[in-house]
C-alpha cells in the first residue's frame, strides 16, 4: 500500500476444501512466514461472527499467542446475526480464545460497514506510527 506496508492474506487452511496433505502445507508456509517475518507487525485474525470459532480457529489463535503474536480478532458478518444472538456469539469468542473481554475483538461487516472505522484507526496506530 503506497510502498508504506503490504497486506498478506494466509489460506483459510481450516475452510479450504484441500487435502489433508496440503491442508499441512499450508499451516507449514504460516508457520514458516510468521517465524520469519522480521517486519512483521500484526496478524488479523478474521473469524465468521455466525458461527462459534472452529477448532481451526482456536488451534490458529493459540499458536500466535505462543509466538507472542496477539493477533487482531475481527469477527466478520456481524450483519447476518440477529441482535438476541449478537451477546451469545461475542461471548462464545471471548471464551474461545480466552479474551479479556468484547472490546478485544471487532465486529465487522463489509455490507453494512460496520465496524470499518474502528478497525481503519486501530490499522492507522499500528502502521503509520512514526
Amino acid at each position: 500500500v503506497e510502498d508504506t506496508f503490504c497486506f498478506v492474506d494466509m489460506p483459510g487452511y481450516g475452510y479450504a476444501k484441500v487435502s489433508k496433505s496440503e491442508r499441512k502445507e499450508f499451516k507449514r508456509m504460516i508457520e514458516e512466514y510468521v517465524r520469519k517475518r522480521e517486519n512483521l507487525m500484526m496478524v488479523i485474525q478474521i473469524i465468521d461472527f455466525r458461527h462459534k470459532p472452529t477448532n481451526d480457529d482456536i488451534e490458529v489463535h493459540q499458536w500466535l499467542k505462543t509466538m507472542d503474536i496477539t493477533p487482531i480478532v475481527v469477527a466478520t458478518k456481524i450483519d447476518k446475526v440477529k441482535n438476541s444472538e449478537y451477546r451469545k456469539n461475542m461471548k462464545q469468542i471471548i471464551e474461545a480464545f480466552e479474551l479479556q473481554d468484547a472490546e478485544d475483538i471487532f465486529p465487522f461487516s463489509s455490507t453494512a460497514k460496520t465496524g470499518k472505522k474502528e478497525l481503519m484507526k486501530v490499522l492507522d496506530e499500528i502502521l503509520l506510527d512514526d
